[in-house]
C-alpha cells in the first residue's frame, strides 16, 4: 500500500528543500520510501532512488506492560493501536536484525506515568538496542523514567541486556 507522508514545494527553478516529519507509525520496518514529483496538472513521476535504509525507532508512549501484538511486524504496538510499551519495544528489537533506537514520550510525565512496573520479567534484550530515557520530554539532568521491578517476581532482573553494542541511559532502574 501507499501512504502519503507530506509535501515540499519547489521554487521556480525546480529546487526544493525541507523536512517531512513522519509519525513513528507511518512506516513499518523494512518499508521502502520513494519521492514523487507532481506538476500543476497532477501528473506524477518518481524521482530519486527508492530508499530502504530506514532507521527503526520505537517510541515508548505508554507505561503499561502490554505485549507486542505481532512481534516482527515492524510496529511497536500492543493490541491497542498506537500504544508502545517498554516490553513491546524490546520484543520488536529482538525480532529485527540490526541496531534499533527506543525513545520515550510518556504522557503526563513527570509523575506517576513515568513509572514502568512490569508484571513479570521483561524479555532479555538480544538485539542491539539504544534505550534512551534522556529523550523523555522534560529531561534535564536526572532520570524521569523509573523502571521498578517489585511486581516482576522474586529474582527477576530489571533489564537483562545480552546484545553487544547496546546502550541504556537516562533511566532509573
Amino acid at each position: 500500500g501507499r501512504t502519503y507522508l507530506g509535501a515540499l514545494t519547489a521554487d521556480g527553478s525546480g529546487n526544493f528543500s525541507g523536512t517531512v516529519t513522519m509519525p513513528y507509525s507511518a512506516l513499518r520496518a523494512g518499508s521502502v520510501l520513494t519521492g514523487t514529483a507532481t506538476d500543476t496538472s497532477n501528473n506524477t513521476s518518481e524521482f530519486g532512488a527508492n530508499f530502504s535504509g530506514l532507521v527503526v525507532d520505537w517510541l515508548i508512549n505508554h507505561n503499561g506492560d502490554g505485549v507486542d501484538a505481532n512481534p516482527g511486524d515492524g510496529l511497536c504496538e500492543t493490541s491497542t493501536p498506537g500504544q508502545c510499551t517498554l516490553r513491546t519495544a524490546i520484543m520488536e528489537t529482538n525480532a529485527w536484525a540490526g541496531a534499533d533506537l527506543a525513545f520515550f514520550d510518556l504522557p503526563n510525565c513527570p509523575g506517576a506515568d513515568c513509572i514502568i512496573t512490569p508484571a513479570s520479567a521483561l524479555p532479555a534484550i538480544t538485539g542491539q538496542l539504544t534505550l534512551d530515557g534522556q529523550t523523555q520530554p522534560g529531561w534535564t539532568s536526572a532520570p524521569l523514567v523509573d523502571l521498578r521491578g517489585e511486581a516482576a517476581g522474586a529474582g527477576s532482573d530489571g533489564l537483562n541486556v545480552n546484545a553487544n553494542g547496546s546502550t541504556v541511559r537516562g533511566l532509573a532502574v
